[in-house]
């Protein structure tokens, strides 16, 4: 499955992640990548919706 929406991932529990930039795999890791990616993406963003993970 191919997504930008790491909700969807709450559900499927991968067993692994990869980040492509493009079209190349940069980064592979498990599920944990992506709370990393999402973590890091909405630091220092004052929307409320980033902080509040909508």
């Amino acid at each position: 499955m191919i997504t930008h929406y790491k909700r969807l991932l709450d559900y499927i529990n991968p067993s692994y992640v990869h980040i492509v930039e493009d079209g190349m795999i940069v980064k592979t890791g498990d599920v944990s990548l992506a709370n990393q990616l999402e973590r890091e993406a909405t630091e220092g963003c004052p929307c409320h919706n980033c902080r509040a993970g909508i």
